[in-house]
């Protein structure tokens, strides 16, 4: 038992030790994800706005028209060049931004 007692006592510290470095290895955000994220939380009400008239409209796959639209609209006026019919689907679409900074990929499939 006095050995136990000890053994825990000897490690106890390390273990302390061991948890706060772990805590301290998490980095901050760098700059440019606080930009984006920053970005983001600004337009949040308005990205809420269109997920619910998405959400309201209730189209069924492949006919989302009004989906399809809403997004290829709310992509042209943020900047974006929209090829819609893509891949012989009317509510398919391609949105391409031209920028010389890193890119963002998203597939969106309602």
């Amino acid at each position: 038992m006095t050995k136990q007692i000890l053994l825990f006592a000897l490690l106890l510290p390390n273990l302390l030790l061991a948890q706060k470095a772990k805590k301290a290895a998490t980095p901050a955000p760098d700059k440019d994800k606080q930009t984006a994220i920053a970005s983001l939380d600004s337009r949040f009400s308005d990205y809420a706005g269109i997920s619910k008239q998405i959400w309201d409209f209730a189209e069924l796959g492949y006919m989302e028209e009004k989906s399809s639209a809403l997004l290829q609209e709310q992509l042209r006026k943020e900047g974006f060049t929209v090829s819609a019919g893509v891949a012989g689907i009317p509510t398919a679409f391609v949105a391409t931004l031209s920028v010389k900074i890193p890119i963002c990929f998203i597939i969106n499939v309602w």
